[in-house]
């Protein structure tokens, strides 16, 4: 069997970024290999998975499979916010440690709801690429703007509760059970109706 030329091998799933470089600048401090995924499918994952000491994930599936073949594995990291595309279950069986950027795009996504948010109020038309199949949108014919109406950000994580900050006029509306209706007074935000 040969030898490991570095010390660390860490398994990257996908990106969606030019390049690896500043993963591979800021692994190589301690002597880890960023291995890059030619797919992300199972079976590639899988195969790859099993050299890993750790693996960094943007969309791919990192499956229950994936996971019991990464038996070097210590840590699996998510480029993003959710973790809904790794089978965390599983990690935590293994004593995987899971992580995720909790503030990943959080600007850019709230800005981007605000003006949905503000384009839909004033049912303004614009083009959205029919190949991509999570806004397939049917616009209404024009109008007055949605005066009448409540809107609101329907949630309690990191993107609705900074959507005010931008000065909105829409008001944010709590949806979760974690969050107690003193916490809710505390952050004054109020509770879906």
């Amino acid at each position: 069997m040969a030898a490991r030329s570095s010390k660390y091998k860490v398994l990257v799933t996908d990106y969606v970024w030019p390049s690896t470089g500043p993963e591979r600048a800021v692994l190589a401090r301690i002597g880890a290999e960023v291995v890059e995924a030619p797919d992300s499918s199972e079976d590639t994952l899988t195969s790859l998975a099993e050299e890993a000491d750790g693996i960094m994930t943007c969309f791919a599936q990192v499956t229950p499979r994936v996971v019991y073949a990464a038996r070097k594995c210590v840590v699996i990291s998510r480029y993003g916010v959710g973790v809904d595309n790794i089978a965390v279950h599983t990690a935590t069986e293994e004593r995987i440690i899971i992580t995720y950027v909790p503030d990943y795009c959080v600007d850019e996504v709230s800005d981007h709801v605000m003006a949905l948010l503000l384009a839909w109020n004033r049912q303004i038309e614009f083009y959205i690429c029919p190949s991509n199949r999570y806004m397939n949108w049917r616009c209404a014919p024009p109008g007055p703007p949605r005066m009448c109406c409540k809107a609101g950000c329907r949630s309690f994580w990191s993107i609705p509760r900074f959507c005010p900050a931008h000065g909105s006029r829409f008001p944010e509306i709590s949806s979760s059970p974690h969050l107690s209706l003193t916490g809710r007074l505390q952050l004054s935000v109020r509770p879906p109706t």
